[in-house]
């Protein structure tokens, strides 16, 4: 099992300026992300994010994985 006290010290994380989100659908979002660990190949990216209200989408068709998202947040 994780130990989640690993994690405490994100809270405090500075994550950086906030910009319009490319792949916002409705509420104008802006987004914020800080990467904390890259792959040598760029499959995996380890960090923190965060977003304002609205919807989105995420296409990671690129990726290795090729999964896509979609998010609604309010």
């Amino acid at each position: 099992m994780i130990d989640l006290s690993t994690f405490h010290d994100l809270a405090k994380a500075e994550i950086g300026a906030f910009s319009p989100k490319p792949t916002s659908i409705e509420g104008d979002q802006l987004e914020a992300v800080r990467s904390f660990f890259q792959s040598p190949d760029g499959t995996v990216d380890i960090g923190i994010w965060e977003c304002t209200p609205g919807r989105f989408t995420a296409d990671r068709s690129d990726s290795k994985s090729a999964t896509s998202s979609r998010g609604t947040w309010n």
